[in-house]
């Protein structure tokens, strides 16, 4: 039997936070369920993006229930974490918070076979992660430079992906630019709806910290987007 290639690649795991509290709400709450069925459908989309050019055919994808790893050679890492940093943005705009890491290492990643010291790095980061942020993994910074435009850099030096570098829209995008919308406008008030509905709503600590650290990122990024707009965002009091 042939084996797989075992090789250097980037791995990004990412895990959907709150996925089985959300399942157990689907039979009372039909808007919860639609947006499930939504984001899911969004994620599964990621496994076709090998066919667009840009992407060189470079990513593999594995998506498993919650969770989803995507992998690339380094020299396509830069495509790799475009399609992070857009999922993330775009499950954002959806409710829908996640967490991960990405790592650099020694994997396997084709015809459904994910494994390796890389895909074990990732899993660890995400575990550590505690907030809803994809950590990257000091080295991975280190050897790529060119990544900064894209994180986020915490008070401990540790870097994560910043969903709001990545210019997601909201559904219909090119028919409110037609209307005179501008379609990022919509995607920050959209995403700040979410925000408040949930700093609103939700009792537990645990839960709550994690949508109000989201806010704060929120918060900065809106500042920069007013800066630059004649439409401006609110910001939200904390």
């Amino acid at each position: 039997m042939e084996l797989p290639i075992y090789k250097t690649r980037v791995v990004a795991f990412i895990d959907i936070l709150g996925f089985k509290d959300l399942i157990s709400q689907l039979p009372q709450d039909p808007d919860i369920h639609f947006r499930i069925h939504r984001a899911l459908s969004r994620i599964k989309v990621i496994e076709k993006f090998t066919e667009l050019p840009h992407l060189e055919n470079s990513i593999e994808v594995s998506v498993f229930s919650d969770s989803i790893a995507i992998s690339s050679e380094e020299k396509n890492i830069e495509s790799l974490f475009w399609t992070v940093g857009f999922l993330q943005a775009d499950l954002l705009c959806l409710g829908v918070l996640v967490r991960g890491g990405i790592a650099i290492g020694k994997t396997t990643h084709s015809s459904g076979l994910l494994y390796g010291e890389g895909m074990i790095e990732a899993h660890d980061l995400e575990q550590q992660a505690h907030f809803p942020r994809v950590v990257v993994a000091s080295d991975v910074v280190r050897k790529n430079q060119n990544l900064k435009k894209w994180l986020i850099v915490d008070k401990f030096g540790f870097a994560s992906v910043n969903p709001f570098k990545f210019d997601a829209m909201v559904g219909g995008a090119e028919d409110l630019a037609a209307d005179g919308y501008d379609p990022r406008f919509c995607y920050y008030k959209e995403v700040r709806s979410h925000l408040i509905n949930k700093l609103t709503t939700l009792k537990a600590p645990r839960h709550l910290e994690k949508w109000k650290w989201m806010a704060e990122y929120f918060n900065e990024a809106a500042v920069i987007f007013n800066e630059k707009s004649t439409e401006k965002i609110e910001i939200i009091e904390l």
